[in-house]
């Protein structure tokens, strides 16, 4: 489909969301920069999500809602499927319990003119309850003071590959890095077929992805979340460096170094450690902008 000229394509997959996806649509209607479209691809819900979202969809003519006829298993093919119906320049990702400050997508379209790159992500706060954020949602930036100030960090394939450091909701890039690029619906690759994916778009067009410092996605924290159990990542990163390519080579003795690296990050981080200094996950009790 034809793209439109300073359209943002927000993408939601939704599966069984009844409890979260209006907070997380909120957020979206809510943004400062207004010229998006929201396509939120049901996957076959079963609950009564899909009532709220035609009544939200009814009250903004912008969302726009695809059901698929059976479910997937994952959030793999509703991503693809939001992608082939895409018509904005650039694409951002949200997931149907996670939670964007107000102007997240005026501050990344902004940083992306500024610096001439065509990828970016952001910093995230973990949160349980709405009540946590509040705080952080309510208090604006100052975008020129933003822009002039805020931490940038670089990542490019070779930095990526041993850790995603790339959260899957705050990621805001140019549609055209995805012209040739989907996500893996293979359900081995639930949970990790946004770092797949990360991977490759770094992989095919030799750049970086620019991870900024204003703290602009709050990741929902849920007993449900297959990023809490760390074995089962640990085995689905395990699989993903075996079947990985880098220019169609699959990755020699350096694997078991990706794979200690991404293990030894995961500890520290359990243990509450800052080993190396990069951008990564804040908590609600950081100092607010």
């Amino acid at each position: 489909m034809q793209a439109t000229a300073n359209l943002v394509s927000i993408i939601i997959p939704n599966y069984n969301s009844e409890r979260y996806i209006e907070d997380t649509v909120i957020s979206v209607c809510a943004q400062t920069h207004t010229e998006w479209e929201l396509l939120i691809v049901d996957d076959y819900s079963s609950d009564g999500s899909m009532a709220i979202l035609e009544r939200l969809a009814k009250a903004d003519a912008r969302i726009r809602l695809i059901r698929l006829d059976a479910p997937s298993g994952g959030p793999a093919r509703p991503r693809n499927v939001g992608l082939d119906a895409a018509r904005g320049d650039y694409i951002a990702f949200l997931d149907s319990d996670d939670v964007w400050h107000p102007q997240k997508l005026e501050i990344q379209l902004a940083t992306l003119l500024q610096r001439g790159a065509s990828f970016c992500s952001t910093t995230i706060t973990r949160f349980q309850t709405t009540e946590e954020i509040l705080p952080f949602q309510q208090t604006p930036f100052n975008i020129a003071e933003t822009l002039a100030s805020m931490t940038v960090q670089e990542i490019p394939h070779s930095v990526l590959i041993k850790k995603n450091i790339i959260p899957n909701s705050s990621v805001f890039l140019e549609r055209r890095l995805l012209t040739t690029i989907r996500f893996n619906e293979d359900k081995r690759y639930k949970a990790i077929e946004d770092f797949d994916c990360w991977l490759r778009v770094l992989q095919q067009h030799g750049g970086v992805c620019i991870k900024i410092s204003p703290t602009l996605l709050f990741y929902r924290v849920t007993e449900t979340s297959i990023s809490h159990t760390k074995t089962a990542m640990v085995r689905k990163h395990w699989m993903l460096y075996q079947e990985y390519r880098i220019n169609g080579r699959p990755l020699g003795l350096e694997k078991i170094w990706y794979m200690w690296v991404y293990s030894f990050s995961s500890i520290t981080n359990l243990l509450g450690l800052r080993i190396t200094n990069t951008l990564d996950h804040v908590t609600p009790t950081t100092k607010l902008p």
